[in-house]
């Protein structure tokens, strides 16, 4: 695709996504965003591995991802998993583990140049026909950072929960 990747009506982002089936239960993908330097954008690169293996109700899949740019040096990368277990049709549970490392002084990490974040999240979800419901059980840790959490943006730690209701289409 060659896109205008963050809605600036410029033209400037490539993007595409390459996958191979290993077999009916194993995938493995690559996929790129490489946006050019403007005056409305940054330049950067993203790139992303990934692997997904499921067997009857359980699926798994672990994920590399880098990201540089092109002002300051700056880069990221980051490490996860997800992973599924339905239950019944109707009931199921998601989780999720993830670290990100930053490097560099224009790297954009939210908790600051040379920061690092790891998180772990659980979702349960009850699904009947077209309507779902959703929890989200989250635990972030920060390290090095310059940001962080709270009213002070102090805190190197978060546990967030949420609900969340809708509609599938």
């Amino acid at each position: 695709s060659w896109n205008d990747g963050y809605y600036t009506n410029l033209w400037n982002t490539f993007s595409g996504l390459a996958s191979y089936a290993i077999d009916d239960s194993n995938t493995i993908a690559f996929d790129t965003s490489i946006t050019s330097d403007t005056h409305l954008s940054l330049g950067h690169q993203i790139y992303d591995l990934m692997y997904t293996a499921s067997s009857g109700p359980v699926s798994f899949g672990p994920y590399l991802q880098y990201e540089h740019y092109d002002h300051g040096g700056g880069s990221e990368w980051g490490i996860g998993a997800l992973a599924s277990y339905q239950f019944t049709p109707v009931y199921s549970v998601n989780g999720r583990v993830e670290y990100e490392d930053s490097s560099g002084a224009g790297s954009p990490l939210s908790y600051g140049p040379k920061s690092s974040a790891w998180s772990v999240t659980i979702t349960p979800t009850w699904q009947k026909s077209l309507f779902f419901v959703r929890g989200e059980l989250s635990y972030t840790g920060l390290s090095k950072q310059t940001f962080g959490f709270g009213t002070s943006g102090t805190k190197s730690d978060q546990f967030r929960a949420m609900l969340e209701t809708g509609i599938v289409f």
